[in-house]
């Protein structure tokens, strides 16, 4: 958790570790502005309220379902300004109905949901390649078109119409996508983020998010 939890204004990010690697990015931004952050994840668990099946553990997830289950539960309880859903996109098309279907639930309580588009998902290992290379941003960028794969949040968002916040721009070039922007790592692995590369996205999620209009706007609720 980020921020003051007496602020009127909180926000909430659920997920899986494609979730978790922003955490970093609102951390910054409750240094900026007054509110309270709070993420929720659990990995390799898609919010959903229909089961899943987990290929490393060979069986139903449902430990999954229930984190679901008690993610809702919660929230409904909390009522915060704003819940931000961050999936990675490697789940089963057949996962979709589930997915539409706990976002539904979120909007059917009146919550303000908006969906964060995946970040991509490289063909090889960023860091190792950049130690290995001596010809890096020749040997080391992927082609877009190959590192966005099919993303189920594009999907479920435009189901059940939710706002999406795309930053793809942010990670790639119009057709190559870097390991590096600026001076600084984007990659950990082959598709989560680095925290340093993650904080320098915060003006990026603040403006996405109209984050000072809101912030202003509340306010003058609480001054009037």
């Amino acid at each position: 958790d980020y921020g003051d939890p007496n602020s009127t204004f909180k926000l909430v990010m659920l997920g899986d570790s494609h979730a978790t690697h922003w955490f970093p990015t609102f951390e910054e931004i409750a240094r900026r502005h007054p509110i309270y952050f709070r993420g929720v994840a659990k990995s390799a668990c898609l919010f959903s309220l229909e089961p899943i099946y987990n290929e490393a553990l060979k069986r139903s997830y449902t430990e999954c379902a229930t984190w679901s289950q008690n993610v809702v539960e919660w929230l409904a309880r909390e009522k915060p300004e704003v819940v931000l859903i961050s999936q990675s996109p490697g789940y089963p098309l057949d996962t979709l109905e589930g997915m539409s279907a706990a976002w539904a639930r979120l909007l059917a309580m009146k919550l303000n949901v908006q969906a964060v588009v995946s970040t991509p998902w490289m063909p090889f290992e960023p860091s190792k390649c950049v130690m290995a290379s001596t010809n890096w941003a020749e040997d080391c960028v992927a082609d877009r078109s190959v590192a966005f794969k099919p993303d189920l949040t594009r999907a479920a968002a435009e189901r059940v119409q939710v706002p999406t916040l795309d930053f793809s721009d942010e990670y790639c070039r119009p057709t190559q996508c870097p390991p590096l922007i600026g001076d600084v790592f984007v990659y950990r692995d082959r598709h989560h983020m680095t925290a340093t590369f993650a904080r320098t996205l915060a003006e990026d999620m603040e403006n996405e998010l109209s984050l000072v209009s809101r912030l202003k706007a509340r306010l003058q609720q609480v001054d009037g």
